[in-house]
């Protein structure tokens, strides 16, 4: 009896069978026709077309990045970073010959390509001698002014031609006419220099400073081929540009084409899909029993699917981490797979802007943001392992006079040159040093206790004594120095947390009261307070 039953499957596949037996044969080849165009179509579209249509847009936005990495390698003057601006221009153009829209039917955009690396090639040339030319200057500047040092006497002439030659090392000229001033800058004070020296100065010097500046091989001449070569490599990447700008455009308007002829396309199956929708609509009424028992199976199969995919969805945005899943192999769980695979790169991608957030501008050293966070990952190091760990903060002395005395340009390069240093002395990748805020810095020395935090510490204050950086303002002293204080946490106190922290800056002002340029720990700092007050 349960297999009559009206709510079993059994039942209401044999009413549909009753219902749809008349129209069986009629409707199932009628289907079978059309649905044979619509999944040629479905095919086309979804294994030829869209597959183009992505090539299409990843070749466009390679000639976007070789735009601008063609530009970049013009304005690059290290070896280093042009090699590897160059490299990656290889390798997008090997992306781009690979592409099957490029063996197939579009040979006059392969011949477009090599006429467009060919054209970077020879830049690329060009720019390695431009870097061997500049090469040859500073060399040639570093010889002359070792010979210089040598010279029996200095005077004013002397003095402005050294001037002038030792401003080329950093000032790159862009026209002729800045060059002209120069030699004519040059030529004058060496008449003026040859007067004077002639009663009073060894003619082998006035040799030496004549055959460095005007000798075929000489300063002016090397100048001269490297200002070349700068306007011919400004031409030849406006020529690259625009080659690109219009490799691009036809690029694009292939694929404005392409994409007309598929809606074109698909606006004539669609007419053909809604005619034969006004045909089976007239029999959809002889099963509507059928069309009701289909409804509740796409309602379980699909639509409930969609209705648990959208809520994990939402959950995975809102910044659940949970890879969505789908057991079944259709259209829905290929959606799936795919939103998965670009909330991937869109992860990545947001670590990568994570890690940018976490420098400081300046100094290249970790910010305070990225401290807080190691600091907290170190709390819980030590508790988990039982080791020690030392916290160094280390403050500048008397920064603000250096700023108001010296300019913010000089605290800057300052700040550079103290993080240089700190990054030397402090090499274990488990250790960490970040800028605190303007002129403080503050370093996490991982498994280590306060005999070797106070050896880092040592060194650090000799490493700043050894920079000599001039500071008439510090105190009466005449060079820059700084101030650390020390604090090292052990698995029993680590809960406290940035307590520690302010244990530090304790130390630290210790070390200021104590006469700056020292290191105070707070271990000792709080001994010394117990004895006074006993």
């Amino acid at each position: 009896m349960k297999f009559f039953h009206t709510n079993s499957l059994s039942f209401q596949f044999l009413l549909f069978a009753l219902a749809s037996f008349l129209f069986f044969a009629v409707i199932v080849l009628g289907a079978y026709y059309n649905l044979t165009g619509y999944s040629s179509l479905f095919l086309n579209v979804t294994h030829t077309s869209m597959p183009r249509l992505v090539r299409m847009a990843n070749i466009h936005s390679n000639i976007k990045e070789l735009s601008y990495l063609v530009k970049n390698l013009n304005e690059t003057s290290r070896g280093i970073s042009q090699k590897i601006t160059y490299r990656r221009i290889k390798e997008i153009f090997m992306l781009v010959k690979e592409d099957e829209l490029f063996i197939f039917n579009k040979k006059n955009l392969n011949v477009k390509v090599q006429v467009i690396e060919k054209h970077i090639e020879d830049l690329n040339l060009l720019l390695k001698k431009r870097t061997q030319y500049s090469k040859n200057i500073h060399d040639t500047i570093a010889r002359f002014e070792k010979k210089a040092k040598t010279f029996y006497f200095y005077s004013n002439e002397l003095n402005r031609i050294l001037r002038l030659i030792n401003s080329l090392k950093n000032y790159e000229l862009h026209k002729e006419s800045e060059l002209n001033i120069f030699v004519k800058d040059m030529r004058e004070s060496f008449n003026l220099f040859q007067e004077k020296s002639r009663s009073w100065i060894d003619k082998k010097s006035l040799t030496t400073i004549k055959s460095v500046l005007f000798a075929p091989d000489g300063i002016i001449e090397l100048k001269k081929k490297e200002l070349d070569i700068n306007i011919h490599s400004k031409r030849m990447t406006l020529l690259i540009s625009n080659l690109l700008y219009n490799f691009s455009g036809e690029i694009e308007f292939l694929s404005v084409n392409y994409s007309k002829d598929l809606i074109n396309e698909s606006k004539k199956s669609s007419h053909s899909l809604e005619r034969d929708i006004n045909i089976l609509f007239l029999l959809s009424i002889f099963y509507l029993i059928y069309i009701i028992t289909v409804t509740l199976y796409l309602k379980r199969k699909i639509i409930n699917r969609l209705i648990g995919i959208n809520k994990n969805i939402r959950q995975r945005i809102e910044g659940g981490e949970e890879v969505i899943k789908d057991n079944y192999k259709d259209e829905i769980s290929y959606i799936v797979k795919s939103f998965n695979y670009y909330m991937s790169i869109v992860e990545e991608q947001n670590e990568k802007l994570a890690d940018l957030s976490l420098t400081d501008d300046l100094t290249n050293l970790f910010n305070r943001r990225m401290f807080d966070i190691q600091f907290e990952r170190e709390l819980n190091f030590i508790q988990r392992n039982r080791h020690k760990s030392s916290i160094l903060m280390v403050d500048v002395d008397n920064f603000k006079l250096y700023n108001d005395n010296y300019g913010h340009l000089e605290g800057d390069s300052c700040l550079k040159a103290l993080s240089n240093v700190f990054r030397k002395i402090v090499k274990r990748d488990t250790d960490i040093v970040a800028r605190y805020g303007g002129e403080e810095f503050v370093f996490i020395l991982s498994n280590s206790d306060s005999t070797k935090s106070k050896k880092i510490a040592s060194d650090l204050l000799m490493a700043v004594e050894e920079l000599h950086i001039k500071h008439e303002f510090n105190g009466g002293r005449d060079h820059l120095t700084i101030s650390i204080g020390i604090t090292t946490i052990n698995y029993e106190n680590a809960k406290l947390g940035k307590v520690h922290l302010e244990n530090a800056d304790k130390a630290l002002y210790a070390a200021k009261e104590k006469g700056k340029n020292t290191f105070v720990h707070y271990e000792d700092y709080c001994c010394a307070d117990e004895l006074n007050e006993s």
